[in-house]
């Protein structure tokens, strides 16, 4: 999965996008805003396509956020998977002038009386002038036991768009390393693109990512 920090924006909306993947920037979208995220991810091996990611996010102050999650739908060559139905909230902010942290706790139901399980991200983020640095964990607990994943990267922002590495390891499961960027179309909405590899057994299995971000008043 695709860890992200997006650097906030100018403008009157506080434009911390969460997109692509699991990743989550470490501020809030700000009291009375809202931000619309979502992408299509497609994978190699097995192959596969589907949405990635498509998350409702309601400001409620200035630290924190409601979160609508909407179930994601992916298109196998034997029929389509659909994802759980999540609702939760964001608690994030700057610490001092350089460190930031956020918490996301989310609640998770399958669609048609599945299973319910719930979601913890947290991320630890330094940032200074365009560079920044992370640390992410996100842990999941389910009917099926507990799951999760922790790892790091490093962004920069420039004038025109934003470059990212990144790499991590699944709690029991394979290393994940990538990179890609954003392109900041306005003060309130942007594209993200990146590529995340697999290492499964020696072999890398790409995964490709495409996202947008859109933030009301």
């Amino acid at each position: 999965m695709l860890l992200l920090i997006s650097l906030a924006h100018a403008g009157e909306l506080n434009f911390s996008p969460d997109r692509p993947g699991i990743g989550d920037s470490t501020t809030s979208v700000g009291g009375g805003a809202v931000m619309i995220e979502g992408g299509v991810q497609a994978i190699v091996d097995p192959t596969a396509v589907g949405t990635s990611g498509v998350v409702g996010r309601i400001g409620l102050s200035k630290t924190l956020e409601a979160r609508v999650r909407a179930p994601d739908f992916v298109l196998f060559d034997d029929g389509v998977l659909v994802g759980p139905v999540g609702l939760g909230t964001k608690v994030g902010g700057h610490l001092d002038e350089h460190w930031s942290l956020s918490f996301v706790p989310e609640v998770y139901v399958q669609p048609g009386g599945g299973s319910v399980g719930a979601n913890l991200g947290t991320n630890l983020a330094y940032g200074l002038d365009n560079v920044g640095l992370w640390l992410h964990a996100t842990t999941t607990v389910s009917e099926a036991g507990t799951t999760g994943f922790f790892g790091g990267g490093a962004s920069c922002g420039f004038d025109a768009l934003g470059v990212y590495v990144n790499g991590g390891r699944g709690f029991n499961g394979d290393p994940v390393v990538g990179g890609g960027g954003w392109i900041p179309l306005s003060a309130t909405a942007q594209l993200d693109f990146g590529c995340d590899l697999t290492l499964d057994g020696g072999t890398a299995r790409p995964a490709f990512l495409l996202g947008t971000s859109l933030g009301f008043d």
